[in-house]
Parts: structure tokens; C-alpha cells; sequence
């Protein structure tokens, strides 16, 4: 069974809170790593902007919460490629948002489905 939600536990909020660190934290593992369960939640495919790109980053930029608790997460992902029989390389942003929605103490988020691949030959 393939999983299509990701849940995040509503952190406790005061004045102090910074929703945009608060999830800049779940991309990432104890470590570091863009390996967090929050990344599960964005479309990180950056091949459909250079099908040799690499995923180098991604950043938090907004977060929103609506009357209902519902939030909205505005992030900015890094990515670069590289050709090397041109030895030419190549780095570039791109900007997505996603929405979670309020169930209890957690926000719900649908995983993206990948997008499908077209080819010349679709066409024929």
C-alpha cells in the first residue's frame, strides 16, 4: 500500500513561534540532511525543469494559517545540473506551495504524484 498523506504534529504556538523555521525544521533529519518528513509533502522533481537536475536545497519562504487552521507552506527549491561532455553546468530556482490541512493536533498534507513523462513519440 502506498502512502498518500504525511502528517505534521501542530507545534504549541505563542507570539514567539516561527511557523517558516518550524517547517524548514521537518525538511530535515537530526543531521542536517534534506531528508525530513515534511519533504515527502513537496514536489521536489526538478527534472521537469532540466532533466539533469539535482535537488541542492530547499527553503522555506511563508507560512500561512487560515480562520480554520489550515496552512499554507511557500517554499523555494535549489537545484543544478551538469553536462559534462560540454563541461557545462547550470543552477536554478523554482518556487512551489503547498497546503495542509487541520485534523486535530496534526496538519495533513497530500504527497504529490509524480508528474508523467511525455516524449516526442507521444505524438506519433
Amino acid at each position: 500500500m502506498t502512502k498518500t498523506t504525511v502528517s505534521i504534529q501542530v507545534p504549541v504556538m505563542d507570539d514567539d513561534t516561527d511557523l517558516a523555521d518550524f517547517f524548514a525544521g521537518q525538511l530535515r533529519n537530526e543531521f542536517g540532511e534534506l531528508r525530513g518528513n515534511f519533504l515527502q509533502a513537496i514536489d521536489t522533481d526538478v527534472s521537469v525543469h532540466n532533466d539533469r537536475a539535482v535537488l541542492d536545497d530547499a527553503l522555506i519562504e511563508e507560512v500561512e494559517i487560515d480562520a480554520d487552521g489550515n496552512v499554507l507552506v511557500e517554499y523555494q527549491l535549489e537545484f543544478s545540473w551538469y553536462y559534462g561532455c560540454s563541461n557545462m553546468d547550470g543552477s536554478d530556482e523554482a518556487c512551489g506551495s503547498v497546503r495542509g490541512m487541520r485534523a486535530g493536533d496534526k496538519w495533513i498534507f497530500e504527497i504529490p504524484k509524480p508528474q508523467e513523462r511525455r516524449s516526442t513519440l507521444d505524438e506519433f
